[in-house]
């Protein structure tokens, strides 16, 4: 082994070497150096020319796991903000600014993970650590905003880039807002994923917090020790996936094989608007629907939880599953779920990226009941970390030689879950400089959609993150209702086979007061009833050719036919081709049959005469 491949292999295991003049310096830990400390001394001179050719060689350490499927991300897409994430809070009126600016100096000081950047070492990313990162908040006034005006203003802030070869990777904006007289102060943190993850916001903030209240009450801000930093989990991380000595190791190993493959063998999940054409650098535009489940179905979800011993997330995942299998008229259902991995007490306080991600695979079969696709969620064991390096692997060598995320059914659904502790955040009451936390999250998302859920004291929040050049806002609010609909359903009656739960029946609750008693009447009570009118003549055809039969009644579901959204697509184009007819692709989802379709229509067609006639008459009466 040469000495520079000595070298390396050293500085994988967490050694760090520079000079200083004309001495070797280096930093590593005691074990390391007890092994190796005498052959260092030995070729000093050879490192320290080694180190002369590049000062920098052996100092920084290599990303995480997690900091890795980021760093592809945005690889693809380097000059997106997809990665930032952001909190924005309202804080005291009365707010010491220079105050202020010196608790974000202390932070950004105590915290390593806000002084990085990150470089290449040969073909390797690493992280390095700056010494001093000067971080000045952004300040401004306005004058008679809404409080929406302010969010919007100070989220169009956070959604600009950041460099990460060139830092720094946080930014903090403050707003001060005179309304009649009274001043509305707000905060905003933005900082890379690379770097945080929400655990670190949360941190973030309230250590923020604890340092301007020392300042102002001139006292030294006392903040907990810190035993451990983030290239410690990163050396420990390592070292888990590259040390399994126990007797498992052969179990695990054969995962290794399974999941590596996985990535391969897993079916793109297809949805409404898949059809779209893909740009093959993505920009991200993205959009959110917000929601808060009704206090009632949330009661239900927590007392699920008590007698049935499981998780309010595996409770709506399993929900989720089931209306993705129902919207992509898929029975494998494939999510990816950002998880927490700070294990360790010590890490508790810790910035960094601390999230890996998990990627579960389902299948929704025919009478499978909602306990039991509970009981297989809370038993699915977690594909064995040892095999993760392989799968993000084989994962960059799918995506990055055409550089496009939509090629990975892994980048395309996600769901994370996140429990809000407000205590942590508003600890010092009244007094408290951030008085309340208005967001907290990533503006955009890399995933084509993701369910964002926030757990807070007796309330499930969140909202579903989307990718708006592929998907209609009216089928994302659609998709909710049936999703709050179908929760519903499936938490009153665990035992009931998910084959109950039709997208026929979340239609009927959901929208059934949309068409005439007499149409929902025939629904429910015929049986194949032919064509009456030209256009159901015409709706008929178009629907045979898509569904490949001989004969469609007018009231057959489109869904119980075997319809799904990526169908809904191809019926919204050929309405627009055959019949030069646009509707709204929402309203598909509503009218599910040959008889309500043509209603539909016929009644658009019927305002639209009515509405040109009065532009007529008001365009002639002004003429008189």
């Amino acid at each position: 082994m040469s000495l520079r491949e000595f070298l390396d292999k050293l500085w994988l295991q967490g050694l760090e070497l520079w000079t200083e003049g004309e001495h070797l310096r280096f930093r590593g830990s005691s074990e390391l150096m007890s092994r190796h400390l005498d052959k260092l001394r030995e070729n000093k001179s050879e490192i320290l020319a080694i180190l002369a050719e590049d000062s920098q060689s052996y100092t920084g350490f290599p990303l995480s796991h997690g900091q890795r499927l980021i760093k592809l991300l945005h690889d693809i897409c380097p000059h997106s903000s997809v990665n930032n994430l952001v909190a924005i809070a309202k804080i005291r009126p009365s707010t010491d600014w220079d105050a202020l600016q010196q608790a974000v100096h202390v932070i950004v000081h105590r915290h390593e993970a806000l002084r990085s950047y990150i470089t290449q070492r040969e073909t390797l990313p690493i992280q390095r650590i700056k010494n001093v990162e000067e971080v000045l908040i952004n300040y401004r006034e306005v004058i008679g905003w809404s409080q929406q005006q302010v969010v919007e203003s100070l989220c169009v802030k956070a959604d600009e880039p950041f460099s990460l070869t060139d830092g720094p990777l946080v930014r903090v904006m403050c707003l001060q807002n005179c309304v009649q007289g009274f001043d509305y102060c707000y905060f905003m943190l933005c900082v890379h994923h690379m770097v945080a993850d929400l655990c670190s916001m949360e941190i973030l903030i309230s250590e923020i917090n604890r340092a301007y209240n020392y300042i102002v009450a001139g006292k030294q801000p006392t903040l907990a020790k810190l035993h451990l930093t983030y290239k410690d989990f990163v050396k420990a991380e390592d070292h888990k996936f590259h040390s399994y000595e126990d007797k498992s190791y052969e179990d695990k190993k054969g995962k290794v094989n399974e999941q590596k493959q996985l990535e391969h063998e897993m079916l793109s999940m297809g949805f409404a608007g898949d059809n779209n054409e893909r740009q093959a650098e993505p920009l991200f535009h993205g959009a959110s629907y917000e929601f808060e489940l009704p206090a009632a179905l949330t009661n239900t979800v927590y007392t699920l939880i008590e007698s049935k011993d499981i998780t309010p997330f595996n409770i709506l995942m399993s929900a989720f599953q089931v209306l993705l299998c129902h919207y992509s008229g898929q029975q494998d259902i494939v999510i990816t779920i950002p998880i927490d991995c700070r294990e360790r007490t010590k890490l508790k306080k810790v910035v960094g990226c601390f999230t890996n991600f998990e990627v579960v695979e389902e299948r929704i079969v025919q009478d499978m009941s909602f306990v039991e696709l509970l009981a297989r969620n809370k038993k699915k064991e977690r594909y064995a970390q040892v095999c993760y390096e392989d799968f993000l692997q084989a994962l960059c060598d799918k995506i990055m030689p055409v550089k496009d995320r939509s090629c990975s059914s892994v980048l395309r659904v996600a769901m994370s879950w996140h429990k809000l502790d407000d205590s942590t955040w508003l600890e010092g009451g009244a007094d408290n400089l951030f008085q309340e936390i208005l967001s907290i999250g990533q503006i955009r998302s890399p995933y084509d959609i993701a369910l964002n859920v926030v757990e807070g004291k007796n309330a499930l929040k969140g909202s579903l993150h989307y990718q708006t050049n592929i998907y209609d806002e009216n089928i994302i609010a659609q998709m909710y209702r049936y999703f709050e609909m179908l929760l519903s359903m499936a938490t009153a009656s665990l035992e009931q086979s998910m084959d109950n739960i039709t997208v026929k029946q979340l239609r009927e609750k959901c929208w059934g007061e949309m068409f005439s008693d007499k149409v929902l009447a025939a629904e429910k009570n015929s049986g194949s009833i032919a064509p009456r009118t030209p256009l159901e003549h015409r709706l008929a055809i178009i629907w045979q050719n898509l569904f490949k039969l001989d004969q469609i009644g007018v009231y057959d579901d489109f869904f119980e036919l075997g319809g799904h959204t990526v169908l809904i697509t191809q019926l919204h184009s050929q309405l627009k081709s055959a019949l030069a007819v646009e509707l709204p692709i929402h309203l598909l989802f509503k009218a599910t049959t040959i008889a309500s379709l043509a209603e539909v229509i016929t009644s658009m067609a019927c305002n639209n005469q009515s509405s040109e006639r009065g532009e007529v008459d008001a365009f002639e009466q002004g003429l008189l």
